[in-house]
């Protein structure tokens, strides 16, 4: 496998691929977002690809299958010795879908270009290697290598850590309050509120902490965003179990708006034991996690839970402020997403500052 700097044409195959790859923004999770870019040795695109949502095609097999993109292709042999740009090593396995790099070497592909390996344990090279021993030649494009770790920084967060990426997100007034004590519901204005939105919508899960669930029976959707369609998942984390009586509440908007699949609960692991026993259908709703000491859960455990029992590589954590003072104390986050409105609360405004030592506060209001 050669490493090296791609040329300037090269370079606008490449950046199509990742172009084609943006398209699946939001939507592929778990999968990463993919772009393929086929062309031919006389330097003419045959086709492209990207990988749509989970479960769907990979973008290698969108291109090299996708035989009526362009009038030129008629049958598998019009790749032969033709070079595919990827922005991510092809997969070498079979899941839900073919094996990528079988399938580019049965379409007889000359050469693959790609921006960087796939860290996924189920890949992780084996892909290069396949396609090496079939005699297609692999190239790492060195170039590209910093567009695609910032392209897919939570995926391969994930992959490489095995626990899901946190960004902790929050509104605050100009001296630093989540609230006015009750006053005013929004501190933010409505362009603030729906760059949350879609900040939401580029995760996979939206956590928040139980007190806020009933105070503010938020809907926690995609409302008024490019990923309206889509079904986001919610985490709603309960250390004291309060939540055991689900018939209670199970009318609140973030059970009524999505599949209850698509919810998940988490108590402390003692307590998992009154839900194993119960008959009740909503028993899947609950995951169970230990405390790091008696009064909240070990934040570290639950990533990794939520990676791997829940399927989220990255999780987006919006409130209230005990909770997110908790992802803090615990050092328990990747990046601070901030909105400030045009308010000052002075006494009266709560926040996080009032649950972290000044150290701690410091750290994530500068």
């Amino acid at each position: 496998m050669e490493v090296l700097d791609l040329k300037e044409s090269e370079n606008l195959f490449m950046s199509l691929a990742f172009n084609e790859a943006s398209k699946g923004t939001g939507y592929c999770s778990p999968n990463p977002c993919v772009g393929c870019v086929v062309v031919s040795k006389d330097g003419i695109i045959l086709s492209t690809g990207y990988h749509k949502k989970y479960g769907d095609a990979h973008a290698e097999q969108m291109a090299l299958n996708n035989k009526l993109q362009y009038d030129k292709i008629q049958n598998k042999d019009d790749f032969k010795d033709a070079t595919a740009y990827v922005t991510l090593e092809p997969c070498s396995h079979i899941g839900q879908t073919e094996s990528c790099a079988e399938l580019l070497i049965n379409r007889s592909v000359g050469k693959v270009v790609c921006a960087l390996r796939d860290p996924d344990h189920k890949v992780s090279g084996s892909g290069f290697d396949k396609l090496e021993k079939a005699g297609v030649k692999v190239v790492l494009a060195k170039n590209w290598a910093q567009k695609a770790e910032s392209f897919l920084e939570k995926y391969l967060y994930a992959r490489t850590n095995l626990k899901s990426y946190v960004t902790l997100k929050w509104a605050q007034t100009i001296d630093g309050s989540m609230s006015l004590n009750g006053k005013s519901k929004w501190i933010t204005n409505e362009n603030q509120r729906k760059n949350a939105r879609i900040k939401r919508g580029l995760h996979d899960c939206v956590v928040v902490g139980w007190k806020t669930l009933i105070e503010d029976n938020p809907r926690l959707d995609l409302r008024d965003t490019p990923f309206k369609d889509k079904a986001n998942k919610v985490l709603i984390l309960d250390p004291k179990g309060h939540s055991l009586n689900f018939e209670e509440v199970r009318d609140l908007n973030v059970f009524k708006l999505r599949d209850l699949k698509l919810v998940k609960i988490v108590i402390p692991n003692f307590k998992i034991k009154q839900v194993v026993e119960r008959q009740s259908e909503d028993k899947f709703l609950f995951l169970g996690c230990d405390l790091k000491d008696e009064n909240y859960f070990d934040l570290n455990l639950l990533r990794k839970k939520t990676y791997q029992d829940f399927k989220c590589n990255s999780i987006f954590v919006e409130g209230g402020a005990y909770t997110l003072a908790q992802f803090i104390k615990q050092n328990q986050y990747n990046k601070v997403c901030k909105y400030e409105g045009l308010v000052y609360a002075g006494s009266r405004g709560v926040g996080i500052k009032n649950h972290l030592v000044f150290e701690e506060f410091s750290k994530i209001n500068n």
